[in-house]
């Protein structure tokens, strides 16, 4: 007779956690960015199965120095610095180009980034004299090139199976 109060409780329980888990009238992250803005029509919701796994945003100032003049590669020894031991350099203008398009097409990750050691580090100088490190992560052909500044270890940012494949054919 004491198990039934105890039942009815826990189906009581039970039923308002599965209410709370409803989202009827509620904003998810795919529409809502991190301040609770509403997302704009360019940003780019990433699906896996059917669930919305990644919330992806145009980044559109990321190469704000200007026209690159010179990318050096190194292999990555950690974050937060760029290996200054170079095995490639480029200076080519259609190469150059590979790499403008990689940061200027970049989409950025929203969420907590928590990332294995990068596979590179580029170093980039731009036209202006001014540089900046990056590290690079490129995988398997057909995966997406993972990018992050040197100074920014809290955002990642993605570009195209086809430009990741492109750079690991160059880099390599």
């Amino acid at each position: 007779m004491k198990k039934l109060p105890n039942l009815i409780g826990m189906v009581f329980v039970f039923s308002f956690l599965l209410l709370g888990c409803g989202t009827d009238g509620v904003k998810d992250s795919t529409s809502l960015d991190p301040k609770g803005e509403t997302l704009k029509e360019e940003e780019v919701t990433e699906e896996r199965n059917g669930k919305v796994t990644e919330t992806m945003k145009p980044e559109s100032d990321f190469l704000s120095k200007g026209t690159i003049a010179k990318v050096s590669i190194s292999k990555s020894e950690g974050f937060g610095k760029v290996n200054p031991k170079y095995f490639r350099t480029f200076a080519d203008e259609k190469e150059l180009a590979t790499f403008e398009e990689m940061l200027t097409s970049p989409i950025r990750l929203d969420g907590i980034v928590d990332m294995v050691l990068p596979n590179y580090d580029l170093s980039i100088e731009f036209a202006d004299g001014s540089k900046q490190g990056y590290h690079l992560w490129i995988g398997k052909d057909g995966n997406k090139g993972t990018l992050m500044k040197i100074d920014d270890l809290n955002t990642v940012y993605r570009f195209s199976p086809e430009l990741h494949s492109l750079l690991k054919y160059l880099i390599q």
